[in-house]
């Protein structure tokens, strides 16, 4: 994001004229979570600041408590989690991604897989930048030049179940990535969530636009009030 020239956080870029996390709050708003915790750096900063001022007013008036977890040790993308341990099943979004999935119906789905940990997944398409080949027995049978393929990809939201948060180290960070592989080699259950909702992973100055198309597109789905 800065090498695109943004020089605020990226939970506070703007997108449409809000903050990625205050449409990320606003989405569990609209699907009625009403306990919600906003990770911030340890200094709080400005991301905390804003998450004590406008997130938690919004929080309020939607009738749902926010409570703000300052990490005075980095706990990489899900370590924060791990605090919460003792709590229930744990849903997490990440602010630099915006979506329409229902994230209530992803609960459901987990509550009732008896999974471990559920991601959320989806078809991602890309577009090659070569030839593609078809081989068999050593003999080409097709050539395919620059195809689009689809991939299926995390969509960077996950319900955490009690066996995850344990498993999540103590002030150390950690990934989802390595949760997912932790639970794996302990042979506990990790369950896909299947959708094709809206979704964008807002990275760069080019991915806001694409973030500000999909709302405009889509803005029945991220309204709030809802």
């Amino acid at each position: 994001m800065r090498a695109s020239g943004v020089a605020v956080p990226k939970p506070l870029v703007l997108v449409r004229g809000t903050p990625l996390v205050e449409h990320n709050l606003c989405q569990l708003l609209r699907h009625g979570f009403d306990d919600v915790v906003v990770s911030v750096p340890g200094d709080g900063g400005p991301i905390g600041e804003y998450a004590e001022g406008r997130l938690s007013q919004l929080a309020s008036e939607a009738g749902a408590r926010l409570r703000v977890l300052a990490e005075t040790t980095p706990l990489g993308n899900i370590g924060c989690a791990g605090l919460l341990h003792g709590e229930g099943d744990v849903l997490t979004v990440y602010a630099d991604n915006l979506t329409a999935l229902d994230l209530r119906d992803v609960l459901r789905h987990h509550a009732e897989s008896g999974a471990a940990l559920t991601l959320a997944a989806h078809d991602e398409r890309f577009r090659l930048p070569y030839g593609r080949l078809e081989i068999e027995d050593g003999r080409v049978l097709g050539y395919a030049e620059k195809p689009t393929i689809a991939v299926t990809v995390c969509s960077a939201v996950a319900v955490l179940g009690p066996d995850a948060t344990a498993a999540l180290p103590a002030g150390r960070p950690a990934g989802l990535v390595d949760l997912t592989v932790e639970l794996l080699r302990r042979g506990l259950p990790v369950a896909a969530y299947r959708h094709d909702a809206p979704w964008i992973d807002v990275n760069d100055g080019d991915a806001v636009r694409r973030a500000e198309a999909l709302l405009e597109e889509h803005a029945a789905a991220f309204a709030w009030p809802a």
